[in-house]
């Protein structure tokens, strides 16, 4: 068993570098991504039925228009890039912030039963990798 250790210390695993196109890899990304752009076609198309299926009621369709204009102003995220090449939202937050207290809010408001602080421990460490290499 010493003989063993000694051979298992003598060739260490190579360690890998970890940058956006490794995670992207190991974690399928490709496959996510195409699945999210399949997902958002989707919408798209049934969005549109929807708004086909208002054409008749034109108040409706507006206040349909007004709600889909504010939903996609909650979704823009408008970043500024500092002298540290760090991203900040336009109020001046950390980009990081921004979207953390957006994710807790959209949770707090549909009343789901998710917890959120996993998903941003993992960003957290995931990002102190990148930053690191």
């Amino acid at each position: 068993t010493l003989k063993e250790a000694a051979l298992a210390n003598a060739d260490p695993q190579p360690t890998k570098d970890v940058d956006f196109e490794h995670l992207f890899d190991d974690y399928q990304g490709l496959m996510h991504y195409e699945a999210l752009d399949m997902l958002s076609k989707h919408c798209d198309t049934k969005l549109e039925d929807v708004y086909e299926s208002y054409e008749s009621d034109s108040n409706a369709l507006e206040n349909l228009k007004q709600t889909m204009d504010q939903v996609t102003e909650l979704c823009e995220f408008t970043l500024t890039v500092n002298d540290g090449d760090d991203y900040r939202h336009e109020s001046g937050k950390s980009s990081w912030v921004v979207i953390q207290e957006n994710i807790q809010n959209a949770v707090t408001d549909l009343q789901l039963a998710f917890e959120c602080e996993k998903l941003f421990v993992i960003f957290n460490d995931v990002n102190e990798k990148v930053i690191k290499n």
